[in-house]
């Protein structure tokens, strides 16, 4: 019976992950506002008919896996889009 060497781990992946990462989706809420601190964010509890959040999750489906967004960053990205477009 041969024994060989345990494969040497390759950190490369692990760059690119965390690039990835800190490439994110979610990143719109910290550009819009800049600071991120509690302080600084409000809470706010939006309601959606189930007929609407259908057709979101349907939308998102339809996406590829990798890069689909959260139905949170979805919405957020949704109402940041809207927002920016009023103030032109």
């Amino acid at each position: 019976m041969a024994l060989t060497k345990k494969p040497k781990k390759d950190n490369s992946k692990d760059s690119n992950v965390e690039e990835f990462i800190s490439a994110g989706l979610g990143n719109e809420l910290d550009k819009a506002t800049g600071d991120v601190s509690d302080e600084n964010i409000k809470y706010v509890q939006l309601r959606l008919y189930p007929d609407e959040i259908k057709k979101i999750d349907d939308y998102l489906e339809s996406l590829p896996r990798r890069n689909r967004p959260s139905r949170h960053s979805f919405i957020v990205n949704a109402i940041l889009e809207k927002v920016n477009s009023l103030k032109s």
